[in-house]
């Protein structure tokens, strides 16, 4: 876990608050130089207890 990757998310402005949570997510993955970041979607699923389309759509909101 990169804290720093961490820190970026949390100052990071998403456009929902679920969106907010797949990043800071996303961000626990991260290594220790903020990359390697490649969680499949079942495994944000997991850590974030969200369906896996509702993953999907966060990641696209994400992507915007």
């Amino acid at each position: 876990m990169s804290l720093d990757a961490l820190k970026a998310a949390f100052a990071v402005k998403t456009p929902s608050a679920i969106s907010k949570v797949v990043l800071i997510a996303m961000a626990d993955y991260a290594g220790k130089d903020g990359g390697g970041i490649y969680p499949s979607r079942q495994s944000l699923a997991n850590k974030t207890q969200l369906a896996d389309r509702t993953i999907t759509k966060a990641i696209g909101e994400l992507l915007d």
